[in-house]
């Protein structure tokens, strides 16, 4: 279990590092520059989904500042994010409003989740990786 604990950590640390690599080529490459975004804003929310999943999967995850943390990039950032994108898809996103915020304020504040998000999961991929060498 440990083992595999340290695995899924592993690979969503990837996938965090991953996302913040794709990310600017989506917006290079696709256009309209709206379309890119909800292919960008859909790997925020399956990111999202995946720490969901192992806070459920992993009884050692379930109260940790990573759950915590994925919890508000997926329903505070992501999804709202992604929600404002498609229902105003016509609109520039500097005139769009989220949760009461112009939409380039939100971006920014989901920036600072996100960094949450990434020193989280670093710090929890290190404590498991010393209790699995502490275990051996």
């Amino acid at each position: 279990m440990k083992n595999e604990l340290k695995n899924y950590l592993k690979n969503l640390l990837i996938f965090e590092i991953l996302i913040v690599a794709a990310v600017p080529f989506i917006f290079k490459y696709i256009e309209p520059k709206r379309v890119a975004a909800l292919g960008a804003g859909s790997l925020f929310v399956l990111l999202g989904i995946s720490v969901l999943y192992g806070s459920l999967r992993y009884e050692p995850l379930r109260k940790t500042f990573l759950t915590v943390v994925g919890c508000l990039h997926l329903f505070l950032v992501s999804v709202p994010m992604l929600a404002a994108r498609i229902y105003f898809f016509d609109t520039d996103f500097d005139h769009i409003q989220i949760m009461g915020l112009s939409a380039p304020d939100f971006h920014k504040y989901s920036e600072w989740v996100y960094m949450a998000l990434l020193i989280a999961t670093i710090y929890q991929f290190v404590k498991q990786v010393r209790q699995t060498k502490k275990a051996a």
